[in-house]
C-alpha cells in the first residue's frame, strides 16, 4: 500500500506546484494592478494546498510506521 501512497504524494505535489504557481501569478498581477481584493481571493488556494500536503504527509507517516 505504501507505493500507492507515494504515487498519491507525487500527484499532490505536482498539483500543488501547478496550482500554487498560477495562484501566485494571479496574486502578483493583482497586486501590480493595486487590486488587493483579487489578490486575497487566492488565499484559499494556498490553504487548500497546505491542507492537502499535510494530509498526505500524515497518511504517509501512518502507513510507514503502523504496518
Amino acid at each position: 500500500m505504501t507505493p500507492v501512497v507515494d504515487v498519491l504524494a507525487c500527484v499532490v505535489a505536482v498539483a500543488s506546484v501547478v496550482i500554487g504557481g498560477y495562484a501566485g501569478l494571479f496574486a502578483g498581477f493583482a497586486l501590480l494592478r493595486g487590486d488587493g481584493a483579487a489578490a486575497a481571493e487566492t488565499v484559499p488556494f494556498f490553504v487548500a494546498i497546505a491542507i492537502a500536503n499535510g494530509l498526505v504527509d500524515v497518511l504517509r507517516h501512518y502507513r510507514r510506521h503502523h504496518n
